[in-house]
């Protein structure tokens, strides 16, 4: 059984998330509201949400500088159990633009490089914290100086010392890390599509995707397709989706996924919770973060407050 969720962030950042109305490029833009800062990596998105949920959570990442400082204090402010490795090559910084009409862009920092000494205590500190009750996220980009390889590697480690892994990335580092069969991995339509080489057009397509990588890697697939809903396959069983509320007021679309992701393990790997009830769970949680501005939480509570809205079908 599972008691807790290790979430990893080898690529860590801070979110600035900045409003405008009507952003213009190549010209001079004001921001309408304030800007918001946040700690906004992936694995430290999953934490919040697990803790939000009601699960156990540590965050393991690494930290340096006055960015990693600034990470560390938002963490402990937020109560979020973490440890840090640190790193001289510091923490990136993300920009987060989101428009009136709730268009989102992105301009994301690489980070890295990280050296050899300072992955290798990373990996310790991961293999410290494995056992059978533990569940890993993997998730984020690989900055300079972690090999592509580096998830698979470390899921093949984890996974002897009978701990559970999901993974959520893109690019090599997803195509190397799902050889080493992951429980379940978490793409995107867009991170689906470019790993497949093909274009995902509607909910039979988007389906018939999931089922195919599921079969062919014998892992479970959980696809996120944004304001289109979500859907869940297996190498054996029947997919499951489920649909995303309508309306929503785009706030904070930074971890969001990561939001679904965090609480859907909590619902169902800690709680028992079937795949149906946790779906549902997730899409309600990430329709009220959206709603939220930058990287942070809406209050546990509201979490749950479009799960009526929601229905679970098999396709």
């Amino acid at each position: 059984m599972i008691k807790r969720i290790v979430t990893l962030s080898v690529n860590p950042a801070i979110d600035r998330t900045m409003y405008f109305d009507g952003f213009t490029v190549g010209t001079l833009n004001r921001t309408v509201r304030q800007t918001v800062v946040s700690a906004g990596s992936k694995g430290m998105n999953a934490a919040r949400a697990i803790l939000a949920a009601g699960g156990d959570a540590l965050s393991l990442s690494f930290s340096g500088g006055s960015g990693g400082a600034f990470l560390e204090s938002e963490m402990k402010r937020e109560g979020i159990p973490s440890r840090f490795i640190e790193t001289a090559c510091g923490v990136r910084e993300n920009i987060k633009i989101i428009d009136t009409d709730g268009t989102g862009t992105e301009a994301n920092d690489r980070g890295g490089p990280v050296s050899e000494d300072e992955l290798r205590e990373f990996t310790r500190a991961a293999l410290e914290l494995s056992d059978s009750e533990t569940l890993f996220i993997m998730s984020g980009s690989i900055p300079p100086g972690v090999p592509v390889s580096f998830y698979r590697t470390l899921t093949e480690a984890v996974k002897d010392k009978g701990s559970t892994v999901v993974l959520d990335c893109d690019g090599e580092a997803m195509r190397e890390g799902i050889k080493a069969v992951p429980n379940l991995i978490k793409p995107n339509k867009r991170e689906l599509e470019s790993f497949l080489s093909l274009k995902i057009n509607n909910l039979s397509e988007a389906a018939s995707a999931a089922k195919k990588t599921a079969a062919g890697y014998g892992c479970e697939v959980l696809l996120t397709l944004g304001e289109d809903g979500s859907v869940l396959a297996s190498p054996k069983e029947k997919a499951i989706y489920v649909n995303t509320p309508k309306d929503i007021k785009v706030l904070g679309f930074a971890g969001a996924g990561d939001t679904y992701l965090g609480v859907y393990c909590t619902e169902r790997y800690i709680k028992g919770r079937d795949e149906e009830s946790a779906m549902i769970a997730a899409a309600s949680a990430s329709a009220a973060k959206v709603e939220t501005p930058g990287s942070l939480l809406p209050k546990c509570e509201e979490l749950k407050k479009y799960e009526s809205a929601l229905t679970a079908v098999r396709v």
